[in-house]
């Protein structure tokens, strides 16, 4: 049992997505902000209209190019990030806005023990002109 849940305090959820936020999202800020349970927003790109959603932690993995110098793949490197993230904030769950960002947190998933959550949230579901998502 974690240190976390023996003193009856949970771990904290990281909100991972693409975008933090959209103004039409007004839904996943209700969600992050509503739940009762610690989170850490995880954007990967550059964070939008704090203004309008405030919400702290907001962490941005915008700087993580789409091949490294070392020929490290760009999911290898959003994996190791991720881990990083997990390990420092102590995080027990990824929660996954939309579907259609789950391919980049699969590898930290397992390897840094996490829960795993995704929530759809409409037009994820399907990939335009292409049919029902596969592989998810």
């Amino acid at each position: 049992m974690s240190a976390a849940r023996a003193s009856g305090r949970t771990s904290p959820v990281l909100h991972y997505m693409g975008h933090w936020l959209p103004l039409s999202e007004q839904f996943v800020y209700n969600l992050v902000t509503g739940s009762r349970h610690r989170g850490i927003v995880v954007s990967r790109h550059r964070p939008e209209h704090l203004a309008t959603f405030p919400y702290r932690p907001v962490l941005s993995l915008r700087r993580i190019p789409s091949r490294s110098f070392t020929g490290m793949s760009e999911r290898r490197m959003l994996t190791l990030a991720l881990m990083a993230i997990a390990k420092m904030t102590r995080a027990g769950l990824i929660h996954v806005h939309h579907g259609y960002n789950v391919h980049d947190v699969l590898g930290a998933v397992p390897r840094a023990r996490l829960g795993f959550v995704v929530t759809f949230h409409g037009e994820d579901i399907i990939v335009e002109g292409h049919g029902p998502r596969k592989n998810i």
